[in-house]
């Protein structure tokens, strides 16, 4: 429910807060922060991204980005990001771990690479929440060091954090409660020395996040008036999702989602899973020798000649080959050039595990957007690490020649977006978000007066104190998915709680508030329980506002 209606906090900050949005992507994360003072100008709240991250001299520890690598000693000792360089029992990929087993296709859930970070975590007794608790945490602990060397220690000890944590569009249930454990885990919302507040969090979608860091972006160039639209594709490891937005009004610049944002698991994972079955044959056809035979050195540099491929730092021949060149073999005694071209159809053939599910979450966006506006969005933005890849950049561009242009910037805001506009979430003051498309009904059960022709006969009994007939367990939909939620406004239902003549003092009680994948859902819990994608999403506590005897009575048969 965080992603639905966060808390707004910055009402507390009147002496100011750092806060901090995190991008733990499933092969590279990244962190930037800003100091916010209710107050400060809109155009001063400027993120910072952090680099300079802790690793070895060897590696070029100056990226926005570390890899999302944790390792432990015999001792429990951690090592993350750079420093897992040279360590034993590497774990990767955990952040796919939180997902559902049943939501990951069989061959990812073969992949050597999520068998052996299974593998790992047994022999080390833990859980993916676990991994990704140590993971945030140590993250954490470099940001509270990093913006003491820039801020000063005694000024950030005084301050209170608030911390964006990033998460895929298509999260909910399972992955988002795992993440939110991990959270809790981490240590990053522990208690604060010298009666500072308490740390607090919101979690927001990466697309919706990657759109607030690029919007000012597309703003400067005055692309969006009011009326235009346009879609946000972000590519990252594990996913790939999609968000619409159309431009509200420029004075004060507001947004409105204008279809509901899509994703998919689709991300450069999978497509590193389907270079390495590539390379596994080629290298049987070219060297005679079995891939997992290479030296580990030699899979490093090829597999390292393919990332930079991915993101856009290393191109193909004229002819469109890519040509992986490996040198001299380990132990071959300055032996020939080893070099792997891949022609232009084995890099198509390679992109088939991602692509058409790419290109059919930007469709459903771009067609959607035409069916209400008559028109095509003004452009689509590529974010995320495969956002900056050429190869899906050049396709993206066949797709849509003279219809909708394809944005990809270059250099390192892309790879930033996504932390960048977290902070930019957590802030007020910059680009305002002023309406959603909710992409779950919610609602909660109750009883209802019996209606004929409308409630189920199975459903009605007799309430004595209400001295009539009910039906019960009717869903009270409170949202349906496909609403549009104003983000400024409150959505007040009335709420009846009774209690007993008998009862006494302050009374608490729960509300179990349950969500449904379906626009149009049943409204009996029957049939709820039976439908797919029906779960508990939150719980409420109700506590009376004094003694329940001091509440207004209410006379027999009064509702």
């Amino acid at each position: 429910m965080e992603l639905f209606n966060p808390v707004d906090y910055s009402k507390d900050w009147d002496g100011g807060c750092f806060v901090i949005g995190i991008d733990m992507g499933t092969t590279y994360s990244g962190v930037s922060y800003s100091f916010h003072k209710n107050g400060l100008p809109s155009d001063q709240i400027v993120p910072t991204t952090f680099r300079l991250w802790p690793g070895p001299a060897s590696w070029d520890n100056k990226d926005i980005k570390i890899p999302s690598k944790i390792s432990y000693d015999a001792n429990g000792s951690i090592s993350w990001g750079l420093e897992t360089e040279g360590k034993q029992r590497i774990i990767s990929w955990f952040k796919m771990l939180l997902v559902d087993d049943d939501d990951l296709r069989p061959e990812f859930q073969d992949s050597e690479y999520i068998q052996e970070a299974k593998f790992t975590m047994d022999a080390l007794g833990k859980n993916p929440t676990q991994v990704v608790a140590d993971f945030l945490g140590k993250i954490f602990e470099y940001v509270v060091v990093y913006m003491g060397q820039e801020k000063g220690d005694d000024f950030v000890e005084k301050k209170p954090f608030h911390v964006i944590i990033t998460v895929p569009a298509i999260w909910r249930g399972g992955p988002l409660q795992r993440m939110r454990e991990a959270l809790k885990l981490s240590g990053i919302l522990r208690s604060r020395r010298n009666q500072v507040p308490q740390t607090t969090y919101r979690f927001v979608t990466e697309p919706e996040a990657a759109a607030l860091a690029t919007v000012p972006e597309l703003n400067k160039w005055d692309t969006l008036l009011p009326g235009t639209s346009f879609v946000i594709a972000d590519l990252g490891g594990g996913t790939a999702d999609c968000i619409s937005y159309v431009v509200n009004s420029t004075e004060p610049f507001e947004l409105r989602e204008i279809v509901e944002g899509d994703g998919a698991l689709c991300g450069g994972v999978f497509l590193h899973q389907s270079f390495n079955m590539a390379m596994k044959k080629k290298a049987l056809e070219q060297e005679g020798q079995n891939w997992d035979e290479f030296h580990q050195l030699e899979k490093e540099k090829i597999i390292g000649i393919w990332e930079c491929f991915t993101r856009g730092t290393y191109k193909t021949e004229l002819d469109g080959t890519l040509s992986i060149k490996l040198g001299s073999r380990i132990g071959s005694h300055q032996g020939p050039d080893v070099i792997f071209n891949f022609s232009r159809d084995e890099i198509c053939s390679i992109f088939q595990v991602v692509m058409p599910t790419i290109e059919a979450l930007i469709e459903r966006q771009v067609n959607a957007i035409k069916e209400k506006t008559l028109r095509f969005p003004k452009a689509i933005v590529l974010v995320g690490g495969l956002g900056q890849c050429s190869y899906i950049f050049e396709a993206l561009k066949r797709r849509y020649y003279d219809k909708v242009p394809v944005i990809q910037e270059k250099g390192e805001k892309p790879r930033a977006a996504v932390s960048k506009g977290a902070v930019l979430c957590g802030t007020k003051g910059r680009v305002l978000i002023r309406s959603r498309i909710a992409r779950y009904s919610y609602g909660y059960f109750l009883s209802k007066p019996f209606q004929e022709g409308i409630h189920n006969a199975e459903d009605r009994f007799h309430d004595t104190a209400r001295n009539c007939d009910m039906a019960r367990g009717q869903m009270e939909w409170l949202v349906k998915r496909g609403d549009n939620i104003d983000t400024q406004a409150k959505k007040v239902r009335q709420y009846d709680l009774r209690f007993s003549h008998r009862a006494r003092g302050v009374q608490t009680s729960t509300e179990m508030i349950y969500e449904s994948r379906s626009a149009q859902p049943s409204d009996r819990k029957a049939e709820l329980w039976v439908e797919d994608g029906f779960q508990m999403a939150t719980q409420i506590t109700i506590r009376t506002p004094c003694p329940v005897e001091q509440l207004p009575k209410v006379k027999e048969g009064g509702v």
